[in-house]
């Protein structure tokens, strides 16, 4: 796991259970620093792995042990 994708996982994580994400790469690196191309990498990293599975839209599930479908 990359440097981008661990910090993505650990901002997800820090949101409380039950909580709407709407995924914004803009958000993301204000708060964590991370740039857009190294922001997209990551989304893709975790949803391979089953971390994030889209709910609709933007919306998304994200689950601390990966989910595979």
């Amino acid at each position: 796991m990359t440097y981008s994708e661990f910090s993505l996982y650990l901002y997800l994580a820090g949101n409380a259970n039950g909580y709407n994400l709407e995924l914004s790469q803009k958000a993301v690196e204000n708060t964590i620093g991370i740039k857009k191309t190294s922001y997209h990498d990551a989304v893709k990293k975790l949803i391979a792995l089953g971390y994030l599975v889209q709910r609709h839209g933007n919306v998304w599930n994200f689950f601390t042990c990966p989910v595979r479908q």
